[in-house]
């Protein structure tokens, strides 16, 4: 039986690294209290990745974390009152995914979530970032098509197989990883404070962005492609 369990471990270290890269550490404090607080989440992460991996030495996984249906027609069937919710679901939101935000309470807060980048970066960056994102599923899509998909993950695995036996390249990998940490704390420490940084998980607010790359941003909702809005300025118009 094949174990796909290291796949289910880098899933879990990739969310909660999320909180690390993702500037949730940045709040209204000394930097000294932000290097703190920064340093107890690498710390978190890793004592969890690491309890994790103890959990896991124990079982096998004999289905990867992504994998692709085969046989749609009796996947569906065997599924089919999870798939009648999902449709009715859809049906109910279609009315509100296509109107305008109306500022009743916080609804114009949350569908901001993905914008903080462009705050930082300028709305120019838009158009680049969908090209990336874009540019990223055509390459998967041609090494699924060209069955390379499985040699890859063989490649990294072989790599992550000799670092494991090598303790020197192990060492190596966490001293590059945590001089990295380092150094984007020293490049980020004086960002400032704002509440939109840190109001929301950053893993919503990334799912948002995504939602933003793919379909584009206008002043009213998520949808069709228009010049990026940062967030005060979105807020304009919708007050």
């Amino acid at each position: 039986m094949k174990s796909y369990t290291r796949q289910y471990e880098l899933f879990f270290l990739l969310c909660w690294s999320l909180y690390i890269v993702y500037p949730v550490w940045a709040l209204p404090v000394s930097v000294f209290s932000r290097f703190f607080i920064y340093t107890g989440l690498i710390v978190y992460v890793f004592c969890s990745g690491y309890i994790m991996h103890l959990w896991f030495r124990n079982i096998s996984l004999n289905d990867p974390f992504i994998s692709t249906v085969k046989g749609l027609a009796d996947y569906t069937k065997s599924n089919i009152w999870f798939f009648i919710a999902c449709i009715i679901a859809v049906i109910l939101h279609l009315f509100y995914i296509t109107s305008p935000i109306f500022n009743l309470g916080d609804e114009a807060l949350h569908i901001q979530g993905g914008l903080w980048v462009y705050d930082f970066l300028g709305r120019e960056w838009h158009k680049f970032l969908q090209i990336i994102l874009w540019g990223s599923v055509g390459v998967i899509v041609i090494i699924r098509k060209l069955g390379l998909t499985d040699s890859i993950l063989n490649y990294f695995n072989s790599i992550n197989q000799r670092a494991q036996s090598n303790h020197k390249v192990k060492y190596l990998f966490y001293f590059i990883l945590l001089s990295f940490l380092f150094f984007y704390f020293v490049l980020l420490k004086d960002i400032s404070y704002n509440l939109f940084l840190v109001r929301y998980p950053p893993v919503s607010r990334i799912l948002y962005l995504i939602a933003y790359l793919v379909f584009g941003i206008t002043q009213h909702k998520p949808h069709n492609p228009a010049p990026a809005k940062t967030s005060s300025h979105k807020c304009h118009h919708i007050q």
